[in-house]
């Protein structure tokens, strides 16, 4: 009999249950559910706890809450919406270190330089970068193409050992290298030299030229230029008739070798003189019985009278 009450009592059990699973209308009528458990041990459960129950649980907390252990219990994971899950970084092994030469290679991933450094393949550890890297093997380099004249490349010469073209080794210009350098003094200079001082610039660029009377430079304030007249030792004189003949007459030939003329008027008529077609309003007036001398000059002397004649006599050295 009791076997039959027991049977009866788990049919009426599944069919309820089946009846709330299956049927929505019984589903919705569920609210909340309370007095569920979680296995702690094989032997003991424990009601479930919501986050209300604060931090040091112990049991209680699902597998798939937001708790950590803490070597203890069991707290609630901190952290915010703006930067999610607080992270305590001073655990972390390594850190910065303070650069100094001859630093080994770090025992932590994390440990990093606040300065640049470089490998030292011969010591087997880092130093601080100094500027200087040793360069071993074939290198190629490219010069480009050359900058203005202002910005040419150097180029300095050498020995091998030494720059030339400095106080200390000057460039010799004797083949021996026997010659004390640097060269000055008296310079002997054996066979032909050839210089060809080019074409002359503009009047503002042309060559200066110096006078010198072996010794010093002439034209200067301590040592004026000096001019001397050479005397003449011939005289030649004449006296020739001016009448009014157009274009006036020949009182003198030109003459490349005269230094000076003189020119008498010795009639009692005006006379003009002056070059080749003088006329009396174009030549220079020389009164009856007035001198005049012609200095520097090798031109022709013609002269006229307005009206009548006069005699015209002449000294030319």
């Amino acid at each position: 009999m009791f076997k039959k009450i027991l049977i009866g009592i788990l049919l009426i059990s599944g069919a309820m249950g089946f009846l709330l699973v299956t049927s929505p209308a019984l589903r919705s009528q569920v609210s909340q559910v309370t007095g569920l458990a979680v296995a702690q041990t094989s032997t003991r459960w424990n009601n479930l706890k919501d986050s209300a129950a604060g931090d040091a649980q112990t049991s209680g907390i699902g597998a798939f809450g937001l708790y950590m252990w803490n070597g203890a219990s069991f707290d609630r994971v901190r952290g915010t919406t703006a930067n999610g899950i607080a992270t305590d970084v001073t655990r972390v092994q390594g850190g910065t270190i303070t650069p100094s030469d001859n630093f080994a290679n770090p025992t932590t991933a994390i440990t990093n330089w606040s300065l640049m450094a470089k490998w030292d393949s011969v010591g087997g550890n880092w130093d601080r970068w100094d500027g200087t890297v040793a360069v071993g093997g074939t290198i190629t380099a490219n010069q480009g193409t050359p900058n203005t004249l202002a910005n040419a490349w150097p180029v300095k010469l050498s020995d091998g050992v030494n720059q030339i073209g400095t106080l200390a080794f000057p460039v010799r210009v004797d083949p021996t290298g026997t010659t004390a350098q640097p060269v000055s003094g008296a310079v002997t200079v054996s066979g032909t030299i050839t210089a060809n001082q080019g074409t002359a610039a503009a009047q503002a660029q042309r060559w200066p030229a110096f006078l010198s009377d072996g010794v010093n430079e002439k034209g200067t304030a301590t040592n004026p230029l000096q001019i001397t007249t050479v005397a003449s030792s011939t005289l030649t004189t004449n006296q020739v008739t001016v009448d009014t003949t157009v274009g006036g007459v020949v009182i003198k030939a030109a003459n490349s070798s005269r230094r000076s003329i003189t020119i008498r008027n010795q009639g009692s008529t005006d006379m003009y003189i002056g070059a080749s077609g003088v006329t009396t309003t174009t030549g220079l007036l020389v009164k009856a019985n007035e001198t005049i001398t012609l200095d520097r000059t090798s031109a022709e002397v013609r002269g006229i009278v307005a009206a009548g004649s006069t005699t015209a006599g002449y000294l030319e050295e």
